[in-house]
């Protein structure tokens, strides 16, 4: 017979899974970066940043956020669809895991079923798109208790803190007299350091930090 603490073990191993299964989507947006950052940067028609007037800078410093804003806006839209998709799965396992352990079905009638309510309520939620909607609108507006912050603000401050990143390499680039290709290199790093030295591995390993925490979030409501 399946015992609480063995569903529970079980259920952690698969957030974990689940949890480096997103990890892909953030070396996907922040590649897909990498055509747009040369493209708006080699527009600049200089072989130094500070060559720029600080009107153009601040132009550049526009398109880039501008194109940033654009992709990881997109970004956070994937990854609310798929954590509501993932809230719905959830509803409906913690309904499984209680019949497994118990032996009976939810919906069996009983003399009492007031200890059942939340489950049922899940239940319920979990069977139509009108429901999983309710759900997720409920889960996505529940403060992370450890953050103090939804989901969808843990994903806007991401989105903001990649920007935002990226902003300060162009400005140092600039008071450094950086080229166009020493400034690609301190945001997205180079190919003999296997490109963990720029901007973009820190920015990857920030972005894993809040998927792991919305999940967690999602999966505790």
């Amino acid at each position: 017979m399946v015992t609480l603490i063995d569903a529970l073990t079980r259920h952690q191993v698969y957030l974990e899974g689940y949890k480096l299964g997103l990890e892909p989507n953030l070396d996907l947006i922040l590649a897909q970066s990498y055509p747009d950052l040369v493209r708006l940067l080699n527009a600049t028609r200089v072989d130094k940043l500070n060559a720029l007037t600080k009107k153009k800078l601040t132009l550049l410093i526009r398109q880039v956020q501008a194109a940033q804003l654009k992709r990881f806006s997109l970004f956070r839209k994937n990854m609310l669809k798929e954590l509501e998709t993932f809230a719905a799965g959830e509803a409906q396992l913690n309904v499984d895991v209680f019949e497994e352990i118990t032996g009976q079905t939810v919906e069996e009638p009983k003399d009492n079923k007031e200890e059942l309510a939340a489950l049922l309520g899940l239940l319920a939620l979990a069977k139509n798109a009108t429901g999983r909607a309710r759900l997720w609108a409920l889960v996505s507006n529940t403060p992370d208790a450890a953050t103090g912050l939804t989901p969808g603000t843990l994903l806007s401050q991401y989105v903001r803190y990649v920007s935002e990143g990226v902003r300060k390499i162009i400005v140092q680039g600039y008071a450094n007299g950086w080229t166009i290709s020493e400034t690609l290199k301190a945001i997205f790093g180079t190919k003999a350091n296997k490109f963990k030295d720029g901007f973009t591995a820190q920015a990857k390993r920030q972005g894993a930090t809040v998927l792991h925490t919305v999940v967690q979030h999602v999966s505790s409501q």
